[in-house]
């Protein structure tokens, strides 16, 4: 396989500029693929996008790929359907009508963090939700970003990590 040197930055750098410009981030990871293969096929576009479908039919013919796609795409529904019939907004709610101060919303941050961790993606999705309406409730809004991601980083990385659990792990059983 040919080194592309400094080349070799191009492509994330160009998913990066284009999440940030356009806010879509599928588009933007297809095209810094299609462009990295655009670089190792001498510009040539007809070659690249052979190699593109190529690459995708590979990581889709391997039967664990498959899973985590299904497995974080269910999930991803299931989010989505709680926000669209306010399921999470209503939780988030009443998640903050029982809590009264800052140290009661790092309370549940963290105690959500340890018991919702079978899927690491999952939990960030559920436990935002929480934090971010019982952080508004107590006026917490610098706490949001430092405190939340201290102990939740915390609780929920080193859990699923420990127990193998999560899609982002990458451990075959």
């Amino acid at each position: 396989m040919e080194h592309l040197g400094i080349l070799s930055l191009l492509p994330p750098l160009l998913i990066i500029f284009l999440a940030l410009v356009t806010k879509e981030v599928i588009f933007s990871l297809f095209a810094g693929i299609f462009f990295g293969y655009l670089l190792t096929s001498n510009w040539n576009p007809l070659v690249a996008m052979i190699k593109l479908t190529d690459g995708i039919a590979s990581v889709l013919s391997d039967t664990w790929n498959i899973r985590i796609i299904l497995f974080t795409t269910l999930l991803a529904a299931m989010v989505g359907l709680f926000q669209a019939t306010g399921a999470a907004k209503a939780f988030g709610g009443w998640m903050a009508s029982k809590v009264k101060s800052r140290l009661g919303t790092l309370i549940v941050t963290w105690l959500f963090g340890i018991f919702i961790f079978f899927d690491d993606y999952f939990n960030c999705l559920t436990i935002g939700t929480v934090h971010e309406t019982c952080n508004r409730r107590v006026k917490d809004f610098k706490g949001k970003a430092s405190v939340y991601n201290r102990f939740h980083n915390r609780s929920n990385g080193d859990s699923c990590s420990r127990l193998h659990v999560g899609s982002n792990n990458n451990e075959r059983y």
